[in-house]
């Protein structure tokens, strides 16, 4: 386009020097005809050049025979555009396959390898070098199509057409690309393009020399002016090919083969290619000054209208995202054309004085420029972006809460191809989509939970939701009721709903972290110390003792439970059989249970029937021995959460051995009232978190203490066959947890899978100690008679290999599956007697001298009027069961937790989902049960 207005610039020039001669006017005719394929051309900014209104201005002629004519110019560049709109997509479609063609040579071209001879290389370098000027031909085809488009559109202020409007991004797109992949190429280009120019020099002196040498033999006799003119042309040519091909060069060889005139020396063919050489020469040697020329997009500011429709496209189509980056690449060269705005005026210009770096109107072009894109690019992408994602996790959300699959039918676009992308730069922003979104929906979901605090669980479900489909890592929300200082549930719902959370929680005794039930669901809630420690921040160190009144109410309906299970005729027979069984044999059995006879126990109670979940009745005993022990693995882990957050709030202080009294330095100096108040406030709180961390009560043996007297009465009895039944209850914990341990691995089958159940053990061994039985026990000696067992199987299994020369592939099978499942029992019955044994290390007692002397009177007291005792009781019970309450004349021991009163008959069972008793129906615990709260 620049050699068309230099053309005609020429022509200009020769008709005003040559102003007085008859002007050629077939020249001008076809001069005339050029606006036909070239109505406009854009110069710089909006400076425009056409065709006949140049040569009407500055080389005019009237002759007859124009066309278009002089008329009708305007209405042949209207057609020209609506011509141009038509096929524009088309166009668009062509350009972008020639550059995705050149671009994966390009690529390609970089890893090609040749055998290294002169003929391999001579080919890679020319294949190089016409994909190096196929590129930037490429580029300047897109520009002039952008800017033909652009500039008509704007001079004869039409429209452009919205089903160009893709396609006009698109092209300014294919414009960075060019550009990009250039750059990507950077070490190719470097390493062989100095080899390129001197391959294009060779070829011009191969082609120019040869004529030089045959004009210098031509004989002195025969020479001219003219010949004489030719050969200097020529040797000067050759002179400046030996070079550097600078600009000033190459003009003095464009120069020196013109003055040569080469034309009548050469073929048509030799001739075609030194013009074709030395365009070539011209390119490689300024291909980087051609290329930022080629691929200048500061043509888009002039139709910054249409900027918001470009995002808007790109939103609305998400496979498209990719289109963001290249799209700002191209609107910021639009800085380039800002920044040569120079006000100075032109007589400033003429005196001399220059200005320095780009004049403060500028600069202020350039940053509103910038905050218009970016406003485009958040009211097109962001804000939208933002609303979509909220409303898809809501509806989502709402789906499963409403049970309404309807409204998880609406087609939503993909977008999460919108949060894959790297942040963006534009100027000196950097603009990241996935945290401008994930901050949006932060600020949202709790500004929403503040006003809704029981909404909190909903949003902590849309926070998990939007990273597992989105992947946007949100902040959680730190809010009273809500997740505290964790995710973790809070204690009072716990303390609530104490009868579920037992039931839906299996407890690890050497972690103390409760870990929730394994369902479908891909994550599992757990509830450790820190959770504890956070919900007593927030509440306060007084929700502890309410925490454990509710637990020795749950515990009351367990143990009534328990109760009724070892009072019924079946089990209560069975038990007593047992007993006489052992004692009759015992001698005989080594002091030992056998194996065998709780194997015999399991299958016996399976007849007496099974519920729909396949639970045996000795399936439901052990549950409620497991919610048992849960329950007291609640109580430690409250116990210790109290002391971590006591420790945590006592470590300012420097020394809790002296600590001083801040008060009476406050009188010694006689200052202000409000000072000593202070201070006042300030020792208080120093004595409530000394008493607190100093505190070590023992609230699993408190619960022993308490209910341990009430059961030892006449009508619980029956509870002393309990430790016949540890053994059949003990295989039965152990055959279920290989069955979850097995299906950990499973994709089937989640609903029963689990790796830790020591609520088990503690409660085993509670109930032990409880009733005394821990000797009874003892007497077993089960889990030898376990490991005897193991090992007599394996050592039978040994003697029948031995027997046996030839076993066949079944049979092997058969005993692998056997000395892996004994493998399996031992190894249960192990981790099973580990943590049996460090749970009776909680309830183990030392008592003094003064409290052994105390518990003989007791017992000599009582002895006398045992039977008397037994009658009142009776009486006074109404043959009701349950854990009484201590008589009302009875003052509370300090350090015991009250019992509460109940009313005559069995302790009600637990209420299965319904709530709990509210707190005002708990009786206080007394004082000195728990440490003193921190003010």
């Amino acid at each position: 386009r620049t050699a068309v207005v230099e053309l005609f610039a020429l022509y200009a020039l020769y008709r005003r020097i040559f102003a007085q001669g008859n002007p050629d006017k077939r020249m001008f005719k076809n001069l005339w005809e050029m606006q036909l394929k070239l109505p406009v051309v854009l110069l710089h900014g909006r400076a425009m050049w056409f065709p006949s209104k140049f040569l009407d201005d500055y080389a005019p002629l009237k002759t007859s025979g124009l066309n278009p004519s002089p008329t009708q110019v305007s209405k042949k560049r209207k057609e020209y555009l609506r011509k141009l709109d038509d096929d524009f997509i088309r166009k668009g479609e062509e350009i972008y396959m020639h550059v995705m063609l050149w671009m994966v040579r390009m690529e390609s071209r970089q890893t090609l390898k040749t055998s290294g001879s002169g003929r391999g290389m001579d080919s890679l370098l020319a294949a190089r070098g016409k994909l190096v000027i196929n590129g930037i031909l490429l580029g300047n085809q897109i520009r002039n199509l952008l800017t033909t488009s652009i500039a008509l559109h704007l001079a004869l202020q039409v429209p452009i057409l919205p089903k160009n409007v893709r396609s006009l991004a698109v092209l300014a797109e294919l414009l960075k690309a060019i550009q990009a992949t250039y750059h990507r190429s950077s070490k190719m280009l470097a390493e062989n393009i100095a080899h390129l120019i001197g391959q294009t020099l060779f070829q011009m002196k191969r082609l120019i020399a040869p004529l030089r040498q045959n004009m210098l033999k031509t004989r002195q006799s025969k020479m001219t002016a003219e010949k004489n003119d030719i050969i200097s042309a020529l040797t000067l040519a050759v002179a400046c090919l030996d070079g550097t091909p600078s600009y000033s060069r190459r003009s003095v060889i464009e120069l020196a083969l013109c003055v040569a005139q080469l034309k009548k020396l050469l073929r048509s063919s030799a001739f075609d290619d030194v013009q074709y050489q030395l365009w070539k020469l011209d390119l490689l040697s300024s291909f980087q000054e051609k290329l930022e020329s080629a691929c200048s997009c500061d043509c888009l500011y002039w139709i910054d209208s249409v900027i918001p429709v470009f995002f808007e496209d790109i939103f609305k189509n998400p496979d498209q995202v990719t289109r963001i980056p290249y799209l700002l690449a191209a609107l910021r060269d639009c800085r380039r054309l800002l920044l040569s705005y120079d006000p100075t005026p032109p007589s400033t210009l003429l005196e001399g004085k220059k200005t320095t770096g780009p004049s403060k109107q500028a600069a202020a072009f350039v940053k509103s420029f910038k905050m218009e894109v970016l406003g485009h690019f958040e009211k097109k992408i962001i804000q939208p972006l933002c609303r979509e994602v909220e409303n898809d996790l809501r509806l989502h959300i709402h789906s499963v809460v409403l049970q309404q699959s309807s409204l998880r039918k609406v087609k939503f676009k993909d977008l999460r191809k919108f949060f894959q992308m790297r942040p963006l730069k534009f100027f000196d922003t950097m603009v990241d989509v996935k945290e401008r979104v994930t901050h949006y929906l932060d600020s949202t979901f709790y500004n929403l939970t503040t006003v809704t605090l029981h909404d909190w669980k909903i949003y902590a479900e849309m926070r998990n939701l939007a990273y597992e489909e989105y992947g946007l890592k949100m902040a959680e929300v730190h809010l009273p009721g809500s997740s505290h200082y964790s995710e973790g549930l809070d204690i009072l719902e716990i303390m609530r709903n104490i009868h579920i959370f037992v039931g839906r929680y299996n407890y690890n005794m050497n972690t103390q972290m409760f870990v929730e039930q394994a369902t479908d669901q891909k994550h599992l809630n757990t509830i450790s110390i820190q959770h504890i420690a956070d919900s007593i921040r927030t509440h306060g160190t007084g929700i502890m003792n309410t925490a454990i009144n509710f637990t020795y109410h749950f515990m009351g309906r367990k143990l009534d439970t328990f109760s009724e299970f070892l009072f019924d005729d079946h089990i209560k027979s069975r038990l007593i059989k047992d007993i006489r069984w052992f004692k009759e044999n015992k001698e005989k059995l080594k002091n030992k249970y056998p194996f065998v006879r709780a194997q015999k126990f399991n299958r016996a109670i399976r007849k007496l029937g099974v519920t729909k979940k396949g639970e045996t009745y000795l399936d439901r005993f052990r549950r409620i021995i497991t919610e048992i022990g849960n329950a007291l693995g609640y109580v430690r882990t409250v116990r210790s959460a109290g002391m971590e957050y006591s420790s945590n709030a006592i470590k300012f202080v420097p020394d809790l051995e002296d600590i001083a009294e801040f008060s009476d330095m406050v009188e010694e100096q006689k200052l202000a009232s409000e000072t000593l108040e202070a201070c006042k406030n300030l020792d208080n709180v120093l004595k409530s978190l000394t008493g607190s961390f100093g505190g070590n009560t023992e609230y699993l043996k408190i619960l022993v203490n308490i209910i341990k007297p009430a059961l030892k009465k006449e009508k619980f009895r029956h509870l002393q066959n309990f430790h016949i039944i540890v053994p059949p209850l003990t295989f039965n914990f152990v055959e279920k947890m290989s069955i979850q341990k097995e299906r950990i691995s499973k994709k089937s089958g989640r609903g029963e899978a689990s790796f830790t159940d020591d609520g088990f053990a503690l409660g085993l061994a509670y109930l032990l100690k409880l009733l005394d039985q821990d000797a009874a026990f003892d007497s077993l000696h089960w889990f030898n008679a376990v490991k005897d067992f193991v090992n007599e199987k394996k050592a039978e299994i040994a003697a029948q290999k031995k027997q046996r020369s030839r076993a066949n592939s079944t049979d092997m099978q058969h005993v692998q599956l056997t000395i892996k499942r004994l493998s399996n029992i031992r190894r249960e019955f192990e981790l099973l007697y580990y943590s049996f044994t460090g749970a009776r290390i909680f309830f183990s007692e030392q008592e003094s001298e003064e409290e052994k002397e105390e518990k003989k009177k007791q017992e000599g007291e009582g002895e006398g009027d045992k039977k008397e005792e037994v009658k009142k009781d009776g009486a006074d019970e109404g043959g009701g069961s349950g854990v009484p309450a201590p008589p009302a004349a009875a003052p509370a021991e300090a350090g015991a937790i009250p019992p509460p009163p109940v009313a005559a008959g069995n302790i009600p069972p637990p209420p299965g989902d319904a709530s709990l008793p509210d707190l005002g129906a708990i009786p206080p615990p007394p004082p000195g049960l728990l440490p003193p709260p921190p003010m």
